[in-house]
């Protein structure tokens, strides 16, 4: 669906969307998968290695889903970076905790694996850009890339639908 459908809908290179729906909950069968989420969703599905960006205001107001991700942890199936933006003095984002050095280094492996889904849930304001401009800057900073040819590694993944946004 284009941002032109409709003017509520943006477009950051990615499938926007109005709701929350089946391919970003549920993601492609023992894949690798690189997620970033914002908001309380339930945990993606059926993925195979998965490392989770979740970000929200308050850990204890909206992590929903803390018990059942600390259980995918535990299983080893899931590594979760959590951003909870309220809970210090200064502000903090999913993309500021996908852009620190040992994880951004982690984000350009998973990000340059032949199998490897990258899912942006959550709101359609400034995030789906500013984590858009994280993994761009993980491809450049630890994948020896430039930057046009960071953005061409990303739009080919949006024309592989292996990089979606749902956002609202």
């Amino acid at each position: 669906m284009s941002a032109s459908a409709s003017p509520s809908r943006r477009r950051y290179d990615c499938e926007a969307r109005s709701s929350p729906r089946r391919s970003a909950e549920q993601g492609p069968a023992e894949a690798t998968c690189v997620a970033a989420r914002v908001g309380p969703l339930p945990p993606p599905r059926g993925a195979g290695r998965a490392l989770l960006f979740f970000g929200c205001r308050s850990r204890t107001e909206d992590f929903l889903y803390g018990e059942e991700w600390a259980a995918h942890e535990a299983s080893g199936t899931l590594q979760l970076v959590t951003a909870f933006s309220r809970e210090q003095e200064h502000k903090v984002y999913v993309q500021h905790r996908m852009e620190e050095e040992g994880v951004a280094r982690q984000l350009w492996q998973l990000l340059s694996a032949p199998d490897a889904h990258v899912y942006i849930a959550g709101a359609a304001n400034q995030m789906p850009k500013a984590v858009r401009s994280a993994l761009q800057a993980a491809a450049v900073a630890h994948g020896d890339l430039d930057e046009p040819a960071a953005e061409k590694l990303l739009q080919r993944l949006v024309a592989e639908r292996r990089l979606q946004c749902e956002t609202w």
